[in-house]
């Protein structure tokens, strides 16, 4: 994903595994403007994927994030987990 939202711009990473905690995660960057020179960015959110649950789950991080965005990075997690642990 690599979107913008308003005065926002959101990116994913590639799919991040953890084999000794049996999981893996794709995380949500996003990038705000705090002034019209300043911007910050951060991870937002993530899905992880755990292998003893086995599910998916979706943790935030104190940012207000759009729901299509949300949305939209479950669809990509799916997609792109499930090729990592093919």
């Amino acid at each position: 994903m690599d979107r913008r939202c308003n005065h926002s711009h959101y990116w994913t990473t590639s799919p991040v595994s953890d084999r000794k905690a049996g999981s893996t995660t794709l995380h949500l960057h996003g990038k705000f403007e705090i002034t019209e020179q300043a911007t910050q960015a951060t991870v937002v959110a993530e899905v992880i994927y755990w292998d003893a649950a086995p599910g998916y789950f979706l943790q935030t991080f104190g940012s207000e994030v759009p729901v299509d965005v949300i949305e939209e990075l479950i669809a990509e997690a799916k997609e792109k987990i499930v090729s990592v642990h093919s």
